[in-house]
């Protein structure tokens, strides 16, 4: 008698392995429901490209504004650093142009500028000075023939190693 035991429980287990083996060939792939199965992932696919589509369109454009807001900033700061820089040579030299002021306070200004910045009228100064030296000096060269004897003297002692034929011109 215990043999027929085994064989009828035998029996069961194969029964309830093909069931569960019939199952999962139907939730899989490889069943009756295979075309469901491999449509409703391409569908989950579509739909997580679709997602992930349109999250990196939002990434594109958020950067898009926050590149363009920062670039006004970038401007406006650009253009206000503009203002605090002084082209004290520029001005001396419409000035000098214009009759404003004479040619020996010219040299004696643009000897102020290399030296002394601080000795220069409040009018010409401003901000961070840029001008180039050599443009300082051809300027200077220009105007040598119009200066009288002490401007000339008294250059020559504040820049000893200018000299008249600096310039190129």
């Amino acid at each position: 008698m215990p043999g027929k035991r085994l064989v009828a429980s035998q029996k069961n287990w194969w029964k309830g392995k093909k069931d569960v083996v019939a199952s999962m060939d139907s939730k899989l792939a490889g069943g009756r429901n295979a075309d469901l199965a491999r449509e409703y992932r391409k569908a989950q696919w579509r739909k997580k490209m679709s997602n992930t589509t349109i999250y990196a369109i939002i990434i594109i454009v958020a950067a898009g504004v926050f590149a363009a807001f920062n670039w006004k900033t970038i401007k406006k700061t650009l253009s206000i650093q503009k203002i605090f820089y002084a082209m004290p040579a520029k001005s001396l030299a419409r000035d000098y142009s214009s009759g404003a002021i004479t040619a020996d306070q010219y040299a004696r200004y643009l000897c102020d500028l290399l030296v002394n910045y601080r000795q220069l009228p409040e009018k010409y100064k401003g901000g961070t000075p840029r001008f180039k030296r050599d443009d300082v000096f051809a300027q200077l060269a220009r105007v040598w023939p119009k200066l009288s004897r002490p401007t000339q003297h008294e250059i020559q002692q504040y820049l000893p190693t200018f000299t008249p034929q600096m310039s190129s011109e």
